[in-house]
């Protein structure tokens, strides 16, 4: 963590300096994951408080004899750290505070909808990893992942505070209606085809608690098609086991369609299949 945090922060200075600012779009999108990865590690590590432009002062220090419209621009590179640095922990702050009136106001049971992950990864990284602990720790009864693009692993975690508490995540329910095709894609393996529904049944037990009694991943396939007036038409295909059989007279496909179909749903079994 203190090395991607250090990594991040000279990216982030040198970006701002060269006028790229936080966006939600292009390179100032990219300046903005740098930033905010860098802070939620910085949480990760137990500190507290605003860290980010102090950081940028020392990269500064250390870049400025070859660099001296870091110097130059120093003032300008700390404002725009310190404040996205804010906007993140208020965002942070603003979802805890939102977790602890749900429960005063009596919510029994949470569900928590993230957007994280790295794009076109089949697998979740050591970041979704932590925060999926942290949120568990806070007390979350579910996790459900997005913006990967792909479907991620599905698992059960065990809180670190409570014993007696578990988590549902699943990191990432890949795309809903989606143009990524596999010959768009640099990933040619068809998982950009790919999504699931997540259920969730919950249980009130006698002493008044509400813990998940069960979860189930129901996978689904984008079919892209021309229809009959020549325009393209998206339907979400859901993969039903049971129906295995009956999907190419269900959907009204053809066989070769119906193969996608059948590779769709073994992909998405492939990841989430042990968790579940």
């Amino acid at each position: 963590s203190i090395r991607l945090i250090v990594d991040h922060i000279r990216s982030s200075t040198f970006m701002i300096s060269d006028g790229i600012m936080p966006t939600n779009e292009g390179r100032g999108y990219v300046l903005r994951r740098l930033i905010r990865r860098a802070a939620r590690h910085g949480r990760m590590l137990g500190i507290d408080g605003n860290f980010l432009s102090k950081l940028s002062e020392t990269v500064i220090e250390g870049s400025k004899g070859g660099y001296p419209e870091l110097e130059e621009k120093k003032d300008f590179i700390f404002k725009v750290l310190a404040q996205e640095e804010d906007k993140f922990s208020k965002t942070i702050d603003q979802g805890l505070s939102i977790l602890a009136d749900m429960e005063a106001d009596g919510a029994e049971a949470t569900m928590l909808y993230i957007h994280w992950g790295t794009e076109y990864e089949i697998e979740e990284n050591e970041t979704q990893r932590k925060i999926a602990q942290k949120m568990c720790d806070l007390g979350f009864d579910v996790i459900v992942g997005g913006h990967p693009h792909v479907v991620q692993p599905m698992v059960l975690l065990e809180s670190t505070v409570d014993p007696d508490h578990r988590t549902v995540c699943i990191y990432s329910l890949g795309n809903a209606v989606s143009n990524q095709r596999r010959h768009l894609m640099r990933l040619k393996t068809g998982h950009t085809e790919d999504g699931a529904l997540l259920s969730v049944t919950f249980e009130k037990r006698s002493d008044g608690t509400v813990k998940v009694a069960d979860c189930d991943v129901l996978p689904t396939w984008v079919h892209l098609y021309e229809n009959s007036e020549g325009k393209n038409e998206y339907n979400i295909l859901p993969l039903d086991a049971q129906k295995r059989e009956q999907w190419a007279e269900i959907f009204g496909v053809s066989e070769e369609v119906c193969q996608e179909l059948y590779n769709s749903y073994d992909r998405t079994m492939a990841i989430v299949g042990d968790g579940l």
